[in-house]
């Protein structure tokens, strides 16, 4: 049997609902600065509303499916991303964002 993964994001559905939230978004150079509060929207979003979704129109159409997270079983390693220099302008750290290892 074939596996295939399909991973997905999902920043402009958490962007939405943090202002709904009133839970102020920063962005730099397009790149969202992940703090802890948006954490858990981000993962609130991308684990939840987006992963179940997309699951449930995969097994509407006869695609056996099962939605999972890096997090469960701990199926994928990361680390923090350090912080950036972009162009030499100053160091910008990403907060609670991670370089996926596989």
């Amino acid at each position: 049997m074939k596996r295939r993964f399909l991973v997905h994001g999902g920043g402009k559905l958490a962007t939405e609902l943090a202002e709904q939230l009133g839970v102020e978004q920063r962005i730099i150079d397009g790149r969202r600065i992940t703090d802890a509060e948006t954490l858990k929207i981000v993962a609130m979003v991308y684990a939840g509303y987006i992963n179940k979704n997309i699951v449930a129109q995969l097994q509407a159409n006869n695609c056996s499916t099962l939605g999972l997270t890096g997090a469960d079983g701990n199926i994928l390693r990361a680390h923090k991303r350090l912080p950036a220099s972009p162009l030499g302008n100053g160091v910008t750290d990403y907060g609670f964002v991670v370089i996926l290892m596989l």
